[in-house]
């Protein structure tokens, strides 16, 4: 009887070490992170009618770093910004898959020589808070080298005895994200009150220069809470969703 062996076994181990330290400054707080991951995977190799696959044991490390500050304008009000530099190393099923996806119903296709992902973030915050309202609002910029994503492969579906199904294979790129995301709230009484949250993002391949596969659509929603004392809580929610 045939099986369907879309990643093979692996037995994975990872090892981290950090630090971090805060400094106060009146209204101001200044904070710094640094650490460092080491992860191995041993894979168990196979052999198919489809493919073969040694027994392997692949080693990445990395250092991961970031720091910010928050200024507090006002007792209702402050500021935040911070800047980091992290990694992400390939995980089993973009190195390794071949095979049908059952849960999503396509043929995916790993990469064996993927390499660490890296990106630089950096991301503005404005907080605030006060008795009838309060807000957040957030930007954010991220920079990718060797961004690892899934695409399709529109030219070559995969015809199996099963059927035909959409092929994917996983590649790395240098990309781009960035957008705002805001979220607030607004107490008309004490027994109503508004929330709004909203999030645009944006991603593009530079390496290829068009838009990123999967970015999710800009997102609204608003909702009404209505509450009495000694009643239960009643709500009315709307949610509003637009590319």
């Amino acid at each position: 009887m045939g099986k369907v062996v879309l990643i093979p076994d692996y037995f994975m181990s990872s090892i981290g070490a950090y630090t971090i330290a805060n400094a106060v400054y009146d209204d101001v707080i200044i904070s710094g992170g640094l650490r460092y991951d080491t992860r191995q995977i041993s894979i168990d190799g196979f052999s198919s009618p489809t493919r073969f696959i040694n027994d392997s044991l692949l080693s990445f490390s990395g250092i991961s770093m970031g720091g910010g500050f928050m200024w507090q304008l006002k007792d209702e009000c402050r500021i935040s910004l911070n800047l980091g530099q992290t990694w992400r190393p390939p995980q089993v099923n973009e190195l390794y898959s071949y095979d049908i996806h059952h849960g999503t119903a396509q043929f995916e296709i790993g990469k064996r020589d993927l390499s660490p992902e890296q990106s630089r973030t950096f991301d503005l915050a404005l907080l605030y808070d006060d008795d009838d309202i309060s807000f957040d609002i957030s930007l954010f910029h991220n920079q990718f080298n060797g961004f690892i994503l899934l695409q399709p492969d529109r030219s070559r579906p995969t015809v199996t005895v099963r059927g035909s199904f959409p092929t994917f294979r996983y590649d790395q790129v240098d990309a781009v994200m960035y957008g705002t995301e805001i979220q607030g709230d607004y107490t008309f009484d004490s027994w109503l009150t508004c929330s709004v949250q909203s999030s645009i993002i944006r991603g593009d391949n530079i390496s290829l220069g068009n838009p990123l596969f999967l970015i999710p659509a800009d997102r609204l929603s608003a909702a009404l809470h209505r509450s009495e004392e000694h009643t239960s809580e009643l709500q009315s929610r709307v949610d509003i969703s637009y590319a």
